[in-house]
Order: structure tokens, then sequence, then C-alpha cells
């Protein structure tokens, strides 16, 4: 299992408090309006996204906030759930400028900025590991290839 593999899971386990940095891992038995009031909380704002998702297990399209990050871009947290009782099946989170950018408008990133991601993913990695310890087929978030270029395995 590679470290996207990883960082992908992790992503469905846990539920983030973006704004405090504050990890909550179990989402299992919560529902959206959980979430709703969390999000109400933090201040996030509602985001309307132009994309249509498809289920065929009877899931309502995402609920989806908008959390401004300090030293990423601007995070999405999109919460899937079941229309029939409005449990939570998953959390995914996209720091991806290409939501607010155009086609073509995006710079490298510099070292700082790889940085910035390297750092909130060695964050998450530790938070899920240290509450649910080591895989047994791991990749470490320190087994990149060259980190200050920002060339990864």
């Amino acid at each position: 299992m590679n470290r996207g593999h990883i960082l992908s899971i992790g992503f469905c386990l846990i539920a983030i408090s973006a704004v405090a940095q504050k990890f909550e891992l179990n989402i299992h038995g919560k529902n959206l309006s959980d979430f709703i009031k969390l999000e109400k909380a933090l201040g996030s704002e509602k985001y309307e996204s132009k994309t249509n998702y498809m289920s065929l297990k009877g899931l309502a399209q995402p609920l989806i906030y908008r959390h401004k990050e300090d030293s990423l871009p601007v995070l999405l947290c999109y919460y899937f759930y079941f229309q029939k009782d409005s449990t939570i099946d998953y959390v995914s989170y996209e720091w991806d400028e290409t939501n607010f950018k155009e086609h073509g408008e995006f710079d490298p990133k510099t070292p700082k900025e790889i940085k910035a991601y390297r750092d909130k993913y060695e964050e998450i990695y530790n938070q899920i590991f240290s509450a649910y310890g080591a895989s047994k087929n791991i990749s470490r978030p320190d087994d990149a290839a060259d980190k200050s270029k920002g060339d990864f395995e």
C-alpha cells in the first residue's frame, strides 16, 4: 500500500476541523446534522459545486463546506451521506486550487508551499496511526524521493 492509498483511506475515516487543526477520527454512527453543527461552530461557508455525483448505494449529493487555510489552498470538505437517514458514509477533503482558478492559471509550487502540504500530510498521518496503529504494509511520509524539489515516489 503506497502513501497515496494510506492518505485516501485516512481521509475517508476522519472528520477534520480545519480551523482548530484537530481531527475527529470516528465518523461511524454520526449523521449529517452533527457535521452541520460542527461547520457552523467553525464559521465555515457552504460551497455549491457544479459537479453531480452518482451513487449506486443510496447516497445523496454531498454537502460541501469551504474552510480557509493559513498555509494551504482553501479546503473543501465533502460530506457524503445516505439519503434515507442522513448517516455519514464518508468525508472527503480537497486542497485543490483548481476549484477556484481557471485552467492554466497555476504557477509552480515553491518549496515553502510544498512543505505546507507535507506538514499537513504528516500531521494527518501521525494522527491516524497514533489512533489506529501502523498498517502491516506501510509507507512512511519521509519515504519521499526528494522532498526539497517536490519529487515524490
